[in-house]
This record gives structure tokens, sequence and C-alpha cells, in this order.
């Protein structure tokens, strides 16, 4: 009787044990397509901010080349 109730505990050690691997690995699983996800929103965002930072900066740019003509030729092209 003993005998049978340790090897009977030794099996549900070993099943939790498996148990415990799997949920390990679904939660590494998890983890990295989170991971996966939030890299690629991550990246999608900082491009999307590069795009609207450039578009402000060449719509500046451009407004500087406008005004600098107008200082340096002393005329106004606005009149």
């Amino acid at each position: 009787m003993e005998v049978k109730k340790s090897a009977e505990t030794a099996e549900n050690a070993k099943l939790e044990k498996a148990e415990a691997i799997i949920k390990i690995k679904q939660l590494e699983s998890n983890f990295d397509e989170e991971r996966k996800r939030h890299e690629a929103l991550s990246s999608s965002t900082n491009e999307k901010w590069k795009r609207e930072f450039d578009e402000v900066k060449e719509k500046f740019e451009k407004e500087k080349q406008i005004l600098q003509v107008k200082v340096f030729t002393g005329t106004d092209h606005s009149r």
C-alpha cells in the first residue's frame, strides 16, 4: 500500500511538472507574440512620426528659403 501511494505521489509530481513546463512554454510563446506585436506597432508609429516630422521640416525649409530671398533681395513677393 505504501509503495503504491509513493508511486502515485511520484507520478502526480511528474504530471504537475509536465503541466508546469507546458504552461511556461505557453507563457513564453504569448510573451514573444506580444513583444513582436508591440515592436511592429512601435516601428509603425515611429515611421509615421518621422514622415510627419520630415513633411513639417520640408515645409519650414521652403518657408525659410522664401524669407531668405526676401531678406537678401529686399523685396516682398507677397504684394
